[in-house]
């Protein structure tokens, strides 16, 4: 007989035991099943025999099918498999044999199982038991344990177990199921388990806690060992082991996805009781302190925050797995967001906005009310939920953009949000938006994330600016296409960057050009590429971002020569290793290092690198250094020399940081060399095209090419300007425009070759051929043209071609009657009954005259041997037929009848002449300081031109009185010698020629009738005081713009003075400006205006209170206050009635102003402990102390006045005493920044290049562009500036200054938190550098023209004489006692050594002041 393997397990029936040996072969009966129970009891049947019989009976019930098999056959096998015999057999193989058979049984009687409940009890724990067995494939049992799991699900006689009471056999099968899970299960096997879950949850009629609780604690990402629960019956947290697996997780996933609509009930009601009984611990513990660590109650609520952070986690996982299952648990949050607990809001608004923001996810349209009350926690008191609100914002763009609008309007209220933190993690998230997300941002989202580049926290500026720079560089392409409106939407970038260099921020500047260099103007090694980027940028610019550009460029220039001073020090220095020590060298060199890393936010440390590198002495990157800033090196050999000089910096700590900042500032990757090609070829297509007669120009692409070669031409000549030496490789080009047709072009060309020439002399020669176009424009060219011909000739090595104009000219003047034959041929030229192009270019036209005085100004001023050969013709016709006459026969007498000014381009040849007149004269001064002649020489050339300035100045513009020179002209010439008289201070030995007395009166041209003269005067002399180029107490001049009435000039004004104030004290030996207080006292005194009426008094008072808003600290109170009242133990040298009352009226009215100033800002006023000289140009002592102190006691002020004043501040303080803001106001303040502009210093040979005469028309076209307010009238004769009338002496003198309304982004937005601070810093904002080709010297002489206001420039009134002579002794006799409450210490004066002119040469002069009406 065969052996047969008791194990074994195959589909044919076991040898030995074929159809013959008992078993039936019917298909539909069981006929002698063998006997698997013993016949009695005590008996048993061995095992292999037991495991035989029941694998053959497996077989036989395996063959059977569930239609035709005969079920009462099988009553009796069945009642014999539940028999404990077989269920609880030891063996291993009996029990898995048992249960496939019974689960055959169940299969054939289905659906009536031919068990009770309590053999039903009995069955399924034998199946439960089994089911362990499939998570073993290469155990013996496997075929029985899979056949017995496939049988289960197929059939789903596991239903069954539903019917029962048995939860605690489903609770144990869910267990285990999940506790045999492996990761290398067969998919079928995992399939048969999934079925046999899903069936049992779906005919459950319910389920026990612990099933859903399996069930869901597999969605925790988290690997854990043990999981947080609670004990039902004691309510106390307990651990439970916690497997956690891949196949676990994604079984609970397919469930919950299967049977979503079952479990959701299940789901929410499981989370709902772990929300309470967590929460109902959390409100306890905070109710309650728990000082023992090992307290229970503490442990447990310890606990119970990880069991609440544990089902946080989960529901975010689910979320992402199976959404749907979720869908009742979301109202369960809104308890949790209103909860007060932070962490309980927090995790809740953590979950909640994953589930929200998650892609696809509908619950914020399904749940509109969770929804708002999630929008809600954007206001949370706390600043950690807020900026958890705040990073869900750049999913929402990405993923959902019906929710857009209200998430956009919660990030812009976190743009001003009080906390820092949160306004830098909204700032954030605009960082991280990509391409997608960026479509659903709103324009005026990006114009407040705009504003806080201005933020008062630097790391919200930096976050911010870079934030912006990245949305540009990602939208560019979209920009150049303008798909979507891009351009308008992204365009103004640039341009906002740049404005913030009106801040006059150190770090600001810094990380504002590393995001111009990185992002707006990215570097590319494709020249036409990057240079057509440069200029579609830079021509959407406004005026005044053009000119912060200017600013970043003259930025470079200035740093580059500082540089180059440096690396030659260095190379000097050697290290510091020389045979013999230079200690003049290494102190200069340690300056310079100050110098430069005074541009750093962090000064000690940029000294400290550039210290280092010193020491370091590399010849290799010196060498570096010099080709990457020479002027005529290429963009990739400047690219190649910078990586380079990094990489050699990577080794030194601290290096790289300071070095990287330098570079940029010393590399021309934004414009220099590798552009000029492109930029030329842009600027010569275009005119080509102009010069086309079938041309349409009034396209939109023509519109295009027209700006882009407007910008082109700017930027050629501001590359002439900054980096004069970028022309050495391209002077054949720039000599080619010289015969281009396009007159703008020809003109830019010959300012460019000008500037080259001033810096490179000996580089350029000009063959016979250029040198005869260069001559032609010099005498027949427009006043421009010839400015910058002559330039050129006068510098040139060879004079033959600058002796041949000169002749020429010379003898042209020399023309008996000239100036009237030049009238006549003008006017005819005028009335086109002459034709301008009717003479040959070998004629002297004497319509040209202008163009001849053009040519002969820079002659004076470069060539000066040359020009002494016709300086007596020139003088003469100078002053005698041009300046000492008003008009002639063949000229109207007013040819301007009724304006006080025009644009130069119309105004009439005559008033030209005279203006050219006077810059001649004065050229002719500074023509002998460049010779190198004397002080004394240049002294006796500048007496009688100080004298017709001074009479221009005095005379309001005529140079004889009555002279009957008409209004326009007189405008003009008052601007002219205005700022002419600051041209000469700028010259050795000139200051001094200028009395006290003419300074006073050159004061009043800030007060000047035309807005036009008064600006221009400003910005002059800004300009000059910024570059330290006169001396210092000229800047007590712009603190009379106290009252001007364009908002802009005086905001100007007092930009220019916070700004130095600010940096005065920064800078150490540094002139401050309160050291100045005297000499503004000094000159409001001798003001015009001043009186002793109260009327009169408040209009001294707004000067004198201008200058100590400015200045005026805690610090230096008592400073001012003292130095005030020191003037009443002095005696005015220049008082006219020798009583020098003004000055004590003005001395009392400023102890008054600082008084009341230091009680607003709640200040004590201490007595100043030292000693302040006085100024002997100014004053004298008394003639003894008992006098001196007498006086002190005296009360000059008028009692009812300080009343009055008194009255008005209390009621001001009451309602300003939680706010302490500036004396400007709002819209002032907000809009100081777009005024301040700083000046670079330039070489005194590049004052005549600022003389153009034309170079406003290019100005005008960018102010137009930039909807500058301005409007021309009639053919531009005469224009109005805005909308706005200027008011009139008597319409303004007792009204206030009106501001100009807020910009419309302003308007818009409205006032946000902690901008405060930063529209105040704007007051100290820098200035941007003028000296580009449309803002030199005399371009106030092409500024637009205004209707005249009345004299008096809407200043406050004053009587025809308030002379304090002319007031009776009475009426002066002090009689009150002094508001002065501090007592001075005693009286000691101290004579200060200034370099002014002395008090005998002041005394001498017995000056009257004379008295005007303003």
């Amino acid at each position: 007989m065969t052996q047969v393997d008791p194990f074994a397990f195959d589909s044919a029936p076991p040898a030995g035991h074929s159809q013959g040996s008992g078993l039936m072969a019917d298909d539909t009966r069981l006929l002698n099943a063998p006997r698997i129970v013993p016949a009695s009891a005590g008996k048993t049947i061995a095992t292999g025999d037991l495991v035989a019989r029941l694998k053959e009976l497996h077989f036989a019930l395996a063959r059977f099918e569930q239609e035709t098999v005969d079920v009462s056959s099988l009553a009796s096998t069945a009642k014999n498999l539940v028999s404990p015999s077989l269920t609880q057999h030891r063996d291993k193989a009996v029990r898995a044999l048992a249960a496939c058979c019974l689960a055959d049984v169940l299969r054939l009687c289905a659906p009536d199982a031919p068990y009770t409940a309590q053999e039903l009890r009995v069955v399924f724990a034998l199946f439960v038991s089994q089911l362990h067995g499939v998570a073993d494939p290469n155990g013996p049992y496997f075929e029985h344990h899979y056949y017995l799991l496939e049988s289960l699900a197929a059939v789903k006689s596991i239903v069954l177990l539903t019917d029962l009471d048995a939860d605690d056999l489903v609770t144990s099968l869910f267990k285990d199921v999940y506790g045999f899970m492996r990761q290398d299960f067969q998919k079928n096997v995992y399939g048969f388990l999934l079925q046999l879950l899903q069936c049992l949850v779906e005919e459950s009629q319910s389920l026990n806690n612990d099933i859903i609780e399996t069930i869901i604690t597999q969605f925790d990402k988290v690997d854990r060992l043990f999981w947080c629960t609670r004990d039902l019956a004691t309510d106390h947290a307990i651990l439970l082991p916690q497997p956690n697996n891949q196949m676990s997780r994604q079984l609970s996933i397919d469930l919950c996805n299967n049977v979503t609509d079952k479990l959701q009930r299940y789901v929410c009601q499981y989370f709902g009781e772990l929300f309470y009984s967590s929460m109902k611990s959390i409100t306890r513990t905070r109710a309650e302190s728990f000082d023992d660590e090992d307290d229970e109650d503490a442990r447990d609520a310890a606990a119970s925050h990880a069991e609440f952070q544990h089902a946080h986690r989960m529901i975010v996982d689910m979320n992402h797995s199976c959404r749907g299952i979720l869908l009742n648990v979301i109202p369960l949050f809104e308890d949790q967001l209103k909860c007060e607990d932070d962490k309980v809001r927090e995790l809740s608004t953590d979950v909640l906005g994953k589930i929200f923001v998650d892609s696809g996810s509908n619950v914020a349209v399904v749940y509109p009310a969770i929804w708002r009350v999630w929008l809600e926690r954007r206001n949370d008191k706390s600043p950690a939920i807020r900026i958890l609100w705040i990073q869900f914002c750049n999913d929402v763009y990405r993923h959902h953009h019906e929710l857009c609008a209200e998430v956009t309007a919660g990030l812009r209220q976190k743009f001003c949000d009080p906390d820092d933190k949160v306004r830098l993690a909204a700032i954030k998230v605009m960082g991280l938006l990509d391409s997608v997300s960026l479509v659903n941002i709103p324009r005026d989202l990006l114009l407040d994330l705009a504003d806080r580049c201005k933020d008062k926290k630097m790391p919200i500026r930096i976050e911010a600016i870079q934030a912006l720079s990245n949305i540009f560089k990602i939208t560019y392409a979209d920009i150049v296409s303008d798909e979507n409106q891009a351009a308008e939407k992204y365009g103004w970038i640039p341009g906002c960057l740049l404005e913030l260099v009106y801040l006059g921020d150190i770090e600001t500047n810094i990380v504002m050009e590393r995001a111009l260099h990185e992002d707006i103007f990215v570097y590319s090694y494709d020249d036409v590429q990057r240079t057509d980027r440069l200029l579609r940028i830079v021509g959407a610019l406004t005026e005044k971002q053009y000119k912060a550009f200017l600013n970043v460029i003259d930025r470079q220039a200035s740093m580059s020569k500082d540089f180059m001073m440096y690396i030659e020090m260095c190379e000097n220095w050697n290290g510091g290793i020389m045979d013999r020590p230079d200690k003049a060298l290494e102190d200069n060199l340690n300056k310079l290092i100050l110098h430069i890393s005074s541009k750093f936010p962090d000064a000690k440390k940029a000294a400290t690198s550039l210290q280092r590198f010193s020491k370091n002495n590399e010849n290799r990157v010196y060498k570096l250094f010099r080709g990457l800033m020479n002027e005529s090196a290429d963009f990739k050999t400047i690219t190649k020399n910078g990586k380079e000089i990094m990489k050699r910096m990577e080794p030194y700590p601290g290096l790289p940081e300071t070095f990287v900042v330098i570079l940029r500032r010393v590399s021309l990757t934004l414009l220099g060399k590798s552009s000029i090609p492109r930029l030329i070829e842009v600027a010569r297509s275009y005119a080509a095209r102009q010069n086309q007669s079938t041309m349409t120009v009034d396209t939109t692409v023509d519109h295009e090419m027209s700006r882009l070669a407007v910008t082109a031409e700017n930027l050629i000549k501001k590359l002439a300007v900054a980096f004069p030496g970028v022309y050495g490789s391209h002077l054949k080009e720039f000599l080619g425009l010289l015969v281009s047709n396009d007159e703008s072009l020809v003109s830019d060309s010959l300012e460019g070759l000008a500037r080259f020439v001033k810096t490179f002399p000996k580089d350029l020669e000009l063959n016979k051929t250029e040198q005869a176009v260069v001559k032609k424009y010099a005498i027949h060219g427009t006043i421009r043209q010839a400015k910058h011909a002559a330039t050129i000739l006068a510098l040139l090595s060879d004079s033959t071609p600058r002796q041949n104009v000169i002749n020429q000219i010379g003898a042209a003047l020399q023309t008996k009657d000239l100036v009237p034959k030049f009238i006549t041929e003008y006017e005819k030229i005028k009335l086109e009954q002459l034709d301008d192009d009717s003479f040959t270019m070998s004629e002297m036209p004497l319509h040209k005259l202008p163009t001849w005085l053009s040519s002969v100004s820079q002659f004076a001023l470069y060539s000066r041997a040359e020009f002494d050969t016709i300086q007596q013709v020139v003088n003469d016709l100078l002053v005698r037929e041009c300046l000492l006459k008003s008009s002639f026969s063949d000229m109207e007498d007013d040819p301007h009848l009724g304006q006080d000014w025009v644009d130069w381009d119309v105004l009439h040849a005559f008033g030209v002449v005279k203006v050219l007149a006077v810059k001649c004269l004065v050229n002719r001064v500074r023509g002998a300081v460049n010779a190198g002649e004397g002080e004394e020489a240049v002294a006796v050339l500048a007496r009688p031109v100080y004298k017709v300035l001074n009479r221009i100045v005095e005379g309001e513009g005529e140079v004889v009185p009555k002279g009957g020179t008409c209004d326009a002209f007189k405008s003009h010439l008052r601007q002219v010698a205005a700022i002419s008289l600051l041209k000469l201070a700028k010259l050795p030995g000139c200051d001094s020629i200028l009395t006290v007395l003419d300074r006073n009166r050159l004061m009043l041209s800030i007060q000047d009738p035309c807005w036009q003269t008064r600006d221009a005067f400003v910005e002059r002399l800004r300009k000059y005081l910024q570059q330290q180029s006169i001396p210092y107490r000229y800047i007590v001049i712009l603190c009379m713009a106290a009252l001007e009435p364009d908002d802009d000039i005086r905001i100007k004004a007092k930009s220019f003075l916070t700004r130095f104030a600010k940096a005065s004290k920064d800078v150490e030996n540094a002139s401050t400006l309160e050291s100045v207080f005297v000499d503004v006292l000094h000159m409001v005194a001798h003001h015009p205006d001043f009186g002793t009426e109260p009327d009169d008094i408040s209009l001294s008072a707004k000067y004198i209170q201008f200058f100590i808003d400015i200045v005026a600290t805690a610090n230096n109170a008592s400073f001012l206050f003292h130095s005030a009242a020191q003037l009443k133990t002095l005696i005015d040298l220049y008082s006219t009635d020798g009583s020098s009352e003004s000055l004590y009226h003005i001395s009392d009215l400023a102890q008054f102003l600082i008084q009341e100033h230091c009680k607003h800002h709640l200040w004590t006023l201490n007595s100043y402990p030292d000693v302040i000289p006085y100024k002997r140009e100014l004053f004298k002592r008394m003639g003894s102390s008992k006098e001196s102190n007498e006086n002190i006691k005296m009360s000059y002020l008028s009692k009812k006045w300080m009343e009055s004043t008194q009255s008005a501040n209390s009621v001001k303080t009451k309602s300003s005493s939680s706010r302490r803001k500036s004396s400007l106001g709002k819209a002032e303040r907000e809009r100081l920044a777009a005024v301040g502009q700083e000046d670079d210093d330039e070489d005194d040979d590049d004052e005549d290049s600022e003389d153009d005469d034309e170079d406003a028309a290019p100005k005008r076209k960018r102010k137009a562009a930039a909807g500058r307010r301005r409007k021309t009238s009639g053919e531009g004769v005469a224009t109005k500036r805005g909308s706005r009338k200027r008011k009139s002496d008597a319409s303004a003198e007792d009204e206030e200054i009106i501001p100009r309304a807020k910009s419309s982004r302003t308007a818009k937005t409205g006032k946000k938190y902690a901008e405060k601070e930063v529209e105040e810093e704007e007051e100290d904002a820098m200035d941007v550098d003028e000296n580009d080709e449309d803002e030199d010297e005399d371009s106030e002489d092409e500024e637009e023209p205004l209707v005249k206001p009345k004299r008096k420039a809407a200043l406050a009134k004053s009587p025809a004489a308030k002379s304090p002579a002319a007031k009776s002794p009475a009426s002066k006799s002090p009689t009150l006692k002094s508001p002065v409450t501090k007592a001075l210490p005693k009286a000691s004066v101290v004579p200060s050594n200034s370099d002014s002119n002395s008090s005998q040469e002041a005394t001498e002069q017995k000056p009257t002041r004379t008295t005007r009406k303003r």
